[in-house]
Parts: structure tokens; sequence; C-alpha cells
């Protein structure tokens, strides 16, 4: 028997078909992945900034210590923003089924001239049986430039699972000195039924910003395999706590796999006119290029706003 996801897998068949393989976030990006012979993964990324042109690199190391169940990742970037972390993870032999996870990350960025530098440390224990799943993390986030105005985050989630049928919820919340002062930042639920070929998702989530206003997410995830060549899905969800123009968001989009060397992949956002497209093409058994579009329907004469980018990817 397999066992029961973590709370972030929820509905995760239909938000991958919706998000990756859209290379449409930089103008370009170069991916590349290689495993040595003792499980050693190096991963690189250079990409180029849409709108200021600049590159950014990123270098991944992940070694693994077979004879203590560990692993380590140091990754480092010239995006300050990105920031670079150290990884260290750990599987006590002696709890099948826990692991545990501490990191520190740095990040920078400049804003108006000014230096905001931040730093954290987090502290995570994840555990996974046949029928739940559960997962908590503490992070501590020290800026700075601003020394008193630091606040510990605790954050819990949780999954049971039988039979296809997951529920599951989290919530996230700050842990100042004053006790008076606590409140949750983040919370939500989540109830999911999937097989091999099909999934639908019913979730809710809430959250609070830098500015104390607070989004209520109601939604329904929906994912379709029609065959071996054909995927779709859907996601429908509204902020109940915003009134525009379109209160109900549509996203909806599929994958069409042309043969076993090319797919075809569409979707489309309804409230704000975005039609995305790609197509990836394997080049050899470790390299594949993907060209993407995002149009801007409601624009389309003019031509402003709409988006092309270009992705290649090796791996071994």
């Amino acid at each position: 028997m397999s066992n029961a996801p973590w709370f972030s897998d929820i509905g995760k068949k239909a938000k991958d078909l919706l998000k990756k393989n859209y290379p449409t976030k930089f103008a370009g990006e170069l991916e590349a992945t290689f495993k040595t012979k003792n499980d050693t993964v190096y991963k690189t990324n250079v990409n180029r900034d849409r709108k200021s042109g600049a590159l950014s690199a990123k270098l991944e190391n992940t070694l693994k210590f077979p004879d203590y169940n560990a692993e380590g990742t140091v990754s480092f970037s010239t995006d300050t923003t990105e920031g670079n972390f150290v990884k260290l993870v750990w599987e006590p032999p002696q709890v099948r089924g826990l692991k545990t996870t501490l990191q520190a990350n740095a990040t920078s960025k400049y804003d108006d001239g000014k230096v905001d530098d931040k730093y954290s440390g987090m502290l995570q224990a994840d555990y996974r049986a046949s029928y739940f799943s559960a997962s908590s993390f503490l992070k501590y986030i020290f800026k700075a430039q601003k020394p008193k105005d630091q606040q510990p985050v605790l954050g819990l989630n949780g999954v049971l699972a039988y039979e296809g049928f997951r529920v599951g919820g989290y919530f996230e919340t700050k842990l100042p000195h004053n006790e008076e002062a606590r409140e949750v930042v983040k919370y939500g639920v989540a109830l999911d039924y999937s097989s091999s070929d099909f999934s639908i998702t019913g979730y809710s989530q809430s959250e609070k910003d830098s500015e104390d206003k607070e989004k209520a997410i109601l939604g329904v995830g929906y994912y379709y395999k029609v065959n071996d060549d054909l995927e779709v899905a859907s996601d429908v969800f509204s902020d109940v706590n915003q009134q525009d123009e379109y209160p109900v968001k549509i996203h909806f989009g599929g994958a069409y796999r042309l043969d076993k060397y090319s797919t075809l992949r569409g979707k489309l956002d309804v409230a704000e006119g975005k039609l995305s497209l790609s197509y990836q093409q394997k080049l050899t058994d470790l390299a594949s290029v993907t060209l993407g579009t995002e149009l801007i329907t409601n624009n389309l004469i003019s031509g402003g706003g709409h988006k092309f980018g270009i992705g290649l990817n090796f791996s071994n």
C-alpha cells in the first residue's frame, strides 16, 4: 500500500498541468541536471530577466551520505533576491517514515537605494504512513536593517487518506514575544478524490498580506487523463473578500502528445484573457527544448503585454 500524500501534493496533477512547461517567466532559460555514479547531483540554471535583460545563474549541489541516511544541499545564486541556502536532510532509521530538515537561507534586495538583507533558519519534521501524513516547521527570519522586527513562524499541516479520498488542512502562525499579538496568517483545508487517471479537489485558503488584507479563496480543481496522449485540467476559484468585475476565476488547459518526442500544451485564464501555448520537443535522450508564448487575447492587435520564451533542458 502506498503512503498518504503530503498536503502540497493534493490536487498536484491539475496544478502541474496548468503551470509547468510554459517558459514565459524569462526571456530565455537554460537548465541542466547531472547525476554522478555516487548519486551526487549537480543542477545549474541560467536565465535572462524579461524586463532588465540581466543574466542570472544558479548552481545547486546535492550530496548523499548513505551511511547516515542523510543528504546535504548547497545552492548559490547570482540573483540576490532568490538568495543562497544550505540544507541538511536526515531520515532516522529507527523511525520509518520520519524525515527531518535543517535549512539556512540568505537573501538581499535593493529598494529605492536601500538594502534589505534577510537571513532565516528553519527546522522541519515530516512523517508519512499509509493512512496519514503530517509536517511541522519552525522558521525564524532575521532582518539586518530591522533587528527589532523579528517574528518566528510556526506551521503545521496534515492529511488523512483512505481508498483514494484525501482530506487535509494547514495553518501558519506568527509567534511574537507578546502572546496577545499572536495571529494566524495562513490556514486552509482541502478535500480530494484521486485515481490513476482522474482527480477532483475542493479547497479553501485564507491568507493575510503585508497590509493585513485577508484573502479568502474557495475553489475546485479537476484533472482527467482522457487517454495516453491527452490530458485536461481546470481550476475554478473565487476570492470571497474581493469585489471585482470577474468574481469567479477560471483556468483550464490541456496537453496533447503528438508523438513520443513532442508535446503541445495550452491553457486559458478566462478572467484576464491570457492564452498560453507551448511546444516541447525532445532532441535526444538527454536534451529537450520548449517554446512558449503568452498572448493577451483582449489586446491582440496592438500587441502590448504579450510574452515569448524559450527553455533548454539537459539531464542525464
